[in-house]
């Protein structure tokens, strides 16, 4: 076909150039999945192409006796063309469905991604014979984005075990895949729930080998059932994360989306979109709870800012009520800069009744890895310049999967600004050993579980003498909170705690009330 056509093209230049110009809509035609309209183009460039010697001033005798070779070339010349589009679209249609695939992969475990997840839930609901379908999310705190307990590598270990042990155990029917969070989902149609069960639960006791270590699975798993709590993959994920944050919260291993976490997840936003009003009206307000020291005549030295809101409609407001919505929305940095600006306003103002105070307040470490709030921080204290240590920074956060390396260069930068840093709730949640090492903070803060049985217990008492001994030994200060009684107070003066907050001292108070009695300087231990 080659030969011919070339020697055609020589022989008629002007039937070559028309050939090479038809090539152009039939490739074009064919790599776009229109092959009738390529046929159509072949058709009229082979006719024109035979057509086109009667109207050129040539030799009779030489077009009839060049005819066939025309028609031959022209036609060899097409195929050659199409065989050539063919196997370009063939290529450029391969390179489609892999682009596709790679979009609908987990570039960690080579499974399925939220997007083919959510796909394949769409799909079985739009059977006709839509089946029952329960969904499993299995959550590792170790393999969820964000989280630094494993190196990247190990982290991507953990989940390639478990991505293979799932298509390995699960039934034919259940699909399995990994949402851009981390978690891993399961989705099972009802025939099949007995067996994806059993399975799930083998998981509870299976192993992987990190390094020289052995690290178990044993993951939290949560469930959701569809149609019946939603008709859409949208709707389930969303119950399958709000049912998570209740089994993190109580602390459960296993649990499914009920009733009323529609009803939370329904009110979900409900503060969010009030909270803009909500600071520029003024009714987010800083209360204050007094922190003496544990001299035999205490006196108060500081005190801690404690946010509360006074909402036109539901009343006064305590943070548990708001503040997890809050931190999970856009409003978050928002709400964190008011809370900056507001304890220095309040801190400039007790400056001028009394000297060598300390105020406190309460960031997240998503605030202190976040450069916005990072530059409030910085205007704030070139605003005042208050003393160094006088503002003072309480970190508390219950969960362990923020990145401790990004916190540590935050804690950096933000003393270097001339901040206290103290980690708040020592023994719960983000305060491990390994988080108290890692942190070059000013002060510890030991939770108030410590103390609920120190009356009585010789163990508690061991072990808040531990804690003080543990921080005095790298010259942090010791600051113990929950104190209600005076025995409770005595004690832990007598075990070496620097400074003492709790209701024996005064409950959280307005602003004017606080320094009223900051004025009279009442506080005692007897």
């Amino acid at each position: 076909a080659v030969v011919v056509a070339t020697e055609s093209f020589y022989k008629f230049h002007e039937i070559g150039r028309v050939l090479v110009i038809m090539t152009v809509p039939v490739i074009l035609f064919s790599c776009t999945a229109k092959p009738r309209a390529a046929y159509i183009v072949s058709a009229l460039a082979t006719l024109y192409t035979l057509m086109l010697p009667l109207y050129f001033e040539v030799d009779r005798a030489l077009i009839i006796q060049q005819l066939p070779l025309v028609g031959l070339s022209a036609v060899s010349y097409l195929l050659l063309v199409f065989i050539v589009s063919d196997r370009l679209f063939g290529i450029l249609q391969q390179f489609a469905e892999n682009e596709r695939s790679a979009l609908r992969t987990d570039q960690d475990t080579g499974g399925f991604n939220e997007t083919a997840i959510r796909e394949q839930i769409e799909l079985l609901f739009s059977r006709a014979d839509a089946p029952v379908i329960r969904i499993y999310l299995l959550h590792l705190p170790e393999i969820v984005s964000g989280n630094n307990k494993f190196e990247g590598q190990d982290r991507d270990k953990v989940a390639l075990y478990l991505n293979a042990t799932l298509m390995r155990s699960l039934p034919n029917n259940a699909v399995h895949g990994r949402l851009g969070d981390g978690n891993m989902v399961v989705v099972a149609p009802r025939s099949d729930w007995s067996e994806t069960e059993t399975a799930l639960r083998q998981l509870k006791t299976a192993s992987v080998r990190i390094g020289e270590g052995v690290f178990s699975l044993d993951p939290v798993i949560v469930t959701t059932d569809g149609p019946v709590d939603g008709r859409t993959a949208e709707q389930l994920l969303d119950n399958l994360r709000r049912v998570l944050e209740r089994a993190l919260r109580d602390r459960v291993e296993l649990a499914r989306f009920l009733p009323f976490d529609r009803a939370l997840r329904d009110t979900s936003n409900l503060f969010v979109g009030d909270m803009k009003q909500a600071m520029e009206a003024g009714d987010l307000r800083l209360f204050l709870q007094a922190k003496v020291n544990s001299a035999d005549e205490p006196a108060i030295i500081g005190a801690e800012a404690l946010i509360r809101w006074r909402h036109p409609a539901k009343g006064l407001l305590s943070p548990g009520q708001f503040l997890p919505q809050i931190e999970n929305s856009n409003a978050r940095v928002a709400f964190a800069k008011y809370v900056i600006q507001q304890s220095a306003q309040l801190l400039n103002q007790i400056s001028q009744h009394t000297e060598q105070f300390q105020l406190s307040f309460n960031l997240s470490p998503y605030d202190l890895n976040d450069l916005r709030v990072i530059a409030e921080l910085q205007r704030v204290m070139e605003l005042y310049d208050f003393d160094k240590g006088s503002l003072q920074i309480e970190i508390s956060e219950s969960e362990t999967t923020v990145n401790v390396d990004g916190i540590r260069r935050s804690i950096d930068a933000i003393r270097n600004l001339g901040y206290s840093i103290a980690l708040d709730d020592f023994g719960t949640g983000m305060c491990s050993l390994n988080y108290f090492s890692a942190l070059a903070v000013d002060a510890v803060k030991i939770d108030r579980a410590f103390l609920e049985s120190i009356e009585t217990s010789e163990i508690s008492r061991h072990v808040v003498q531990t804690i003080v001994d543990l921080c005095h030994g790298l010259k942090r200060e010791v600051v113990v909170e929950g104190v209600e009684t005076g025995k409770q107070a005595q004690l832990v003066a007598d075990l070496g705690c620097d400074v003492l907050q709790g209701y024996y001292f005064g409950k959280p108070e307005e602003v004017k009330q606080f320094l009223s009695r900051l004025g009279k300087n009442a506080t005692s231990i007897k």
